[in-house]
């Protein structure tokens, strides 16, 4: 049973679960979605691993990624949400984070769930600093989490990667 984590105007993000697997395995096994995302595209046993942790993530804290659903036709379009900075459950910073199937690129959706993400973390999930983290590359998320308010802040190391690193506070 699916339920809705945050809902937008045209978006809804449910609940991290198992039985969202197979939207997870197709999204990150998409090379144009991964190139930018960690160390890229991932296998079905890496899919179902992350799910798992997120799942764990949403369990203990109350949020998580989740995937998300365009209300108008019911289609998976991608995953979104809040979660550990480097998905590292000790970290103390929450990183807010999105991932579109390229289908939906050019929508606003990155922007837009950025938005209710942070809205979510500030006003119901009582958080006081949300952080963004991007690929030097990567300039439209760049421009996505500066829409949402965030403000660049430093170059910094992801998990290996050379990532430019973005913050927001209440």
């Amino acid at each position: 049973m699916e339920t809705t984590w945050i809902e937008t105007e045209r978006l809804r993000i449910v609940a991290p679960s198992m039985e969202q697997l197979d939207n997870l395995i197709a999204l990150y096994a998409n090379p144009e979605v991964m190139r930018y995302i960690g160390n890229g595209v991932r296998d079905a046993a890496q899919s179902k691993a992350m799910m798992e942790q997120l799942v764990a993530f949403w369990e203990k804290r109350g949020y998580s990624l989740g995937m998300v659903y365009e209300k108008e036709t019911g289609q998976c379009i991608g995953r979104a949400g809040l979660c550990p900075w480097a998905l590292d459950a000790t970290a103390e910073d929450i990183e807010v984070g999105y991932a579109l199937f390229p289908d939906y690129w050019g929508r606003g959706y990155a922007t837009e769930l950025t938005k209710a993400c942070i809205n979510w973390g500030f006003e119901q999930g009582g958080l006081t600093r949300i952080v963004g983290a991007a690929q030097p590359g990567h300039k439209i998320s760049h421009k996505v989490l500066e829409k949402a308010g965030l403000r660049f802040v430093k170059d910094c190391d992801y998990a290996g990667t050379p990532t430019k690193y973005f913050v927001i506070e209440k």
